[in-house]
C-alpha cells in the first residue's frame, strides 16, 4: 500500500489550522446571538362594537401612544384595527422619530364600530409575510379584544372559526416561532382562548379589568416583545454613563395633576414648562414621558412618587442582553439564565473590562423570600467556558403557582444596566378538592388546563395518607371531559390527611411531561385546598428528635447508675454484720480479761458463734440477710439475758484465769449442770438451731 506522507502532513496541518481559525473566531471577535435578533411587533386591537361599553373612554387612543413612543428605535412594528374585518392603521415599518409621530396621530382613528369579532381573520392578516421560522428575528403579536369570536349571527359559523384558530392557525403560529401576547379587556372576553394562543406560543396573557390598566399592561407587554436597554432607578435616582446617545424616561403620577421635575447633574432642575432643546416631554393625565438627546452623564433624580412602572429606557452602543427566557413553564422547572454585555454589536470578552463587572440575579415571587445570585464567567458549572464574557446562573426553586419576577443588576464603576424578566408557573391539571356538606368524605375532581394540555392525553395516579393507618391508592373514575374524580373516606380516622398525584400527559406542542405534584393536605385543619396554597414539604424537626433521643439515653444512663449503686450496698451489708460481730468478740475479750465468769460466758459464746458461722456457709444469699438480722437480735438478747455456762472445778485450776480450751469447754458442756444440747432421736447433735435458741431466749429459758 503507497502512503503518500506530504498529502497526510497537508492534510493534518489544514485540518488543525480551520480548528485555530474556529477557536480564534470563537474566543476573540464573539458576536452576539442576542444582539443579532430584530424585533418585529404586530398590534391588532379590537374595535368591535362591544367596547363601547368595556372601553367608554376609548383609552386604546393613549394606551396606543404610550407603546409607539416606548418602542426601541429600530424595531419593525406594524398597527391593525379588527372588527368584521382588519385594517391596517400604521403599515410595518422601521420604528424611529417619524413612525412614533405617525401612530401618535393615527391613534384618533381608533373607533368601536365593528359589527363583529373577526379574530381569525385578524391573525391570518398579520402574518403575512412570516412564512417560515427566522432565528434572526424575536417575532410578536399584541392581541387586545373583549369578546369572542363572532363571526356571523349564525352561532355554528362562529364556533367553525373558532375551531379553524385552534386547529389550523395555532399549530402555524407556534412552528414559525410567533409569541402571541394577549389582553382580554372586560370579563366577557374568551378568556380560555386568549390564554392557550399566549400559552401554546409562549406568550404573555393578561386581563384588563378596567380600560385605565391599558398603558400599564401595554407597556408590559411592549418589553415582552422587545427587552430595551434600561438603567436600575434606586429610590427617585439613576445614574447616565458616556455611552448613552438617547435615554426616555417613564413617570406615573401618583394622582392626577401631579407635577413631575427633573434635577440633571449639573443641579439644574427640568420640568414639562422648561427644559432645553434637546429634550421632548409628553405630559399626560397619568405619566410624564421624556425623551432626552444626549444626556449629560453622571446622577439623575426626580420628583414624585416611586413606582414599579416606572423607566429609564437608553439607546446606546454599550448593552445588556439575556438569553431567550421563557415566559410559561412548569412547576419545578429549572433553567439557565445567561447574560452578557455587547460593543457594536460585539460581545465584549476583554479580561481587563470584564474583571470590574458585576451581575447579581435577584428572583422573586409573591410568596416566598426573594433569592439573589451571582453570576459568573469562571467556567463552573452553571457556566461553560470561563472569560468568554457569557455570565450564567442556574434558575430553580419556580414550585410556586403564579407570576415570578427576575431582576438583573450590572454594574461597574462607570456604568449601571438592569434587565427586567416575568415569567408564569401554572399547573397543566386544576385539582378541586372540597369536603362534602355533612358527610365524612371529601370530594377530588381534577381537569386538565386545556390551553397547556391536550385533556385526551391526561392520566393520574393519586395516593392518600391517613393520619394513622397505612397509605393506600385511590381509585379514580374519568368524568366526561377527560378528567378524574374519587371521594375520600374520613369517618374512621380524625386528623390531617395529605394527597400525592403524579401526572402524565402531552403539551399542546405534543411534547410530553410528567410531574409529581407537593403533597395536598386536608382533614380537619383544611376545608378547602387551592393549588396556589399548597404549601412547601414540611422538613424534619431533627432537634426535637434529637432533645428525645438525648432525654432517652440519659434515663438509661440514670437508672443504670442508681442500680450499680443498689447492688454496692447489698454487697455491703453482709460485710457491715461481720464487722459488727469481731467488734463484738473484741469487747467480751476484753471484758473477760478482769471477769472469770464472763469469760467463762464468753467461751460459750465464741462456741455458738462458730457454729453459727459452719452454718451460714449453707446458706444462700436471702439467708444470710436473714442471719444478720437474727444475730443483732440475739447481741441484743445476749446483754439482757445471759446464758451462764458453768465448768467442772475439777477439770480446771481454780487460781487459772485463763480462757478454757475447746476441750476443756466439749467436757464441761456435758456436765449436769451445763445447758442441754439439741437431741435428734434422743441422741445429743453438734447442731444448733438458731431459732431454737432465739425462742428459747424470748421465753426467758
Amino acid at each position: 500500500m503507497d502512503f503518500n506522507f506530504t498529502g497526510t502532513v497537508l492534510k493534518i496541518f489544514t485540518k488543525n489550522l480551520l480548528t485555530i481559525i474556529s477557536f480564534f473566531i470563537l474566543f476573540v471577535a464573539i458576536p452576539s446571538l442576542a444582539a443579532e435578533k430584530k424585533n418585529d411587533v404586530r398590534v391588532l386591537i379590537d374595535i368591535s362594537g362591544s367596547m363601547k361599553k368595556n372601553d367608554p373612554g376609548n383609552l386604546r387612543q393613549p394606551a396606543l401612544k404610550l407603546l409607539a413612543n416606548i418602542l426601541p428605535t429600530g424595531t419593525h412594528a406594524g398597527i391593525w384595527l379588527f372588527g368584521d374585518n382588519t385594517k391596517t392603521l400604521v403599515p410595518s415599518g422601521l420604528v424611529n422619530k417619524q413612525w412614533k409621530k405617525t401612530t401618535g396621530d393615527l391613534a384618533r382613528k381608533i373607533h368601536s364600530r365593528g359589527l363583529f369579532t373577526n379574530i381569525e381573520t385578524a391573525l391570518s392578516t398579520v402574518t403575512a409575510g412570516w412564512e417560515t421560522a427566522d432565528q434572526l428575528q424575536r417575532r410578536s403579536i399584541i392581541l387586545l379584544t373583549d369578546g369572542v369570536v363572532d363571526v356571523s349571527k349564525n352561532p355554528a359559523e362562529s364556533s367553525a372559526s373558532k375551531a379553524r384558530i385552534l386547529n389550523q392557525i395555532l399549530p402555524q403560529l407556534i412552528d414559525k416561532k410567533i409569541a402571541v401576547h394577549t389582553i382580554a379587556l372586560s370579563e366577557h372576553a374568551d378568556q380560555a382562548l386568549m390564554q392557550r394562543l399566549s400559552q401554546a406560543t409562549d406568550g404573555w396573557f393578561e386581563i384588563a379589568k378596567s380600560a385605565d390598566q391599558l398603558q400599564r399592561i401595554f407597556l408590559r407587554m411592549t418589553e415582552k416583545a422587545t427587552r430595551p436597554d434600561t438603567l436600575p432607578i434606586v429610590g427617585n435616582q439613576f445614574s447616565v454613563d458616556n455611552s448613552i446617545d438617547e435615554m426616555t424616561i417613564l413617570l406615573f403620577h401618583s394622582n392626577a395633576g401631579s407635577t413631575i421635575t427633573l434635577v440633571d447633574p449639573s443641579g439644574e432642575t427640568l420640568s414639562a414648562d422648561k427644559h432645553p432643546t434637546t429634550v421632548r416631554w409628553n405630559q399626560n393625565e397619568s405619566y410624564d414621558l421624556i425623551t432626552y438627546d444626549q444626556p449629560p452623564p453622571g446622577k439623575w433624580q426626580f420628583t414624585g412618587a416611586t413606582d414599579p412602572d416606572n423607566k429609564v429606557m437608553i439607546v446606546t452602543d454599550l448593552r445588556a442582553f439575556a438569553s431567550d427566557l421563557p415566559n410559561n413553564v412548569l412547576p419545578g422547572t429549572s433553567f439557565r439564565f445567561t447574560a452578557e454585555l455587547t460593543e457594536n454589536g460585539q460581545r465584549i470578552t476583554r479580561s481587563d473590562f470584564l474583571k470590574l463587572i458585576s451581575m447579581e440575579l435577584e428572583h422573586r415571587n409573591e410568596t416566598t423570600e426573594p433569592t439573589i445570585k451571582i453570576l459568573s464567567d469562571n467556567g463552573l458549572q452553571p457556566d461553560d467556558i470561563g472569560a468568554d464574557g457569557l455570565f450564567s446562573a442556574n434558575i430553580d426553586k419556580t414550585w410556586e403557582e403564579g407570576p415570578h419576577k427576575l431582576v438583573l443588576n450590572i454594574s461597574s464603576d462607570t456604568f449601571q444596566r438592569t434587565i427586567k424578566h416575568t415569567f408564569n408557573v401554572r399547573w397543566p391539571v386544576n385539582v378541586d378538592l372540597n369536603k362534602a356538606d355533612g358527610n365524612d368524605y371529601y370530594a377530588l375532581l381534577i381537569t386538565a388546563a386545556s390551553d397547556q394540555i391536550n385533556p385526551e392525553t391526561l392520566v393520574v395516579t393519586a395516593k392518600v395518607h391517613p393520619p394513622i393507618s397505612r397509605s393506600y391508592r385511590l381509585d379514580l373514575s374519568k368524568t366526561d371531559n377527560h378528567g378524574f374524580s374519587a371521594t375520600i373516606e374520613t369517618a374512621t380516622e380524625a386528623g390531617e390527611y395529605s394527597l400525592d398525584l403524579s401526572i402524565t400527559a402531552k403539551d399542546i406542542a405534543g411534547q410530553p411531561i410528567k410531574l409529581v405534584l407537593p403533597a395536598i393536605p386536608f382533614g380537619e385543619t383544611v376545608a378547602v385546598v387551592a393549588m396556589d396554597k399548597i404549601p412547601a414539604p414540611k422538613s424534619t424537626n431533627w432537634i426535637l428528635i434529637g432533645g428525645a433521643v438525648t432525654g432517652l439515653l440519659l434515663t438509661m444512663t440514670a437508672g443504670f447508675v442508681i442500680f450499680l449503686i443498689l447492688r454496692r450496698r447489698k454487697q455491703q451489708e453482709p460485710l457491715d454484720g461481720e464487722q459488727a460481730e469481731s467488734s463484738g468478740e473484741l469487747e467480751t475479750k476484753e471484758s473477760l480479761e478482769f471477769d472469770p465468769e464472763a469469760s467463762e460466758n464468753q467461751s460459750e459464746a465464741d462456741q455458738d458463734s462458730s457454729d453459727q458461722q459452719d452454718s451460714q456457709e449453707d446458706m444462700t444469699e436471702t439467708d444470710v440477710e436473714e442471719v444478720d438480722v437474727l444475730d443483732e437480735t440475739a447481741a441484743e438478747n445476749k446483754n439482757e439475758n445471759p446464758i451462764a455456762v458453768k465448768f467442772d472445778d475439777s477439770s480446771a485450776s481454780p487460781d487459772d484465769n485463763e480462757l478454757p480450751n475447746p476441750q476443756a469447754r466439749t467436757e464441761a458442756s456435758t456436765t449436769d449442770d451445763a445447758i442441754s444440747l439439741p437431741t435428734v432421736d434422743g441422741e445429743p447433735t453438734d447442731e444448733i438451731d438458731i431459732d431454737d435458741i432465739i425462742e428459747n431466749q424470748k421465753a426467758g429459758k
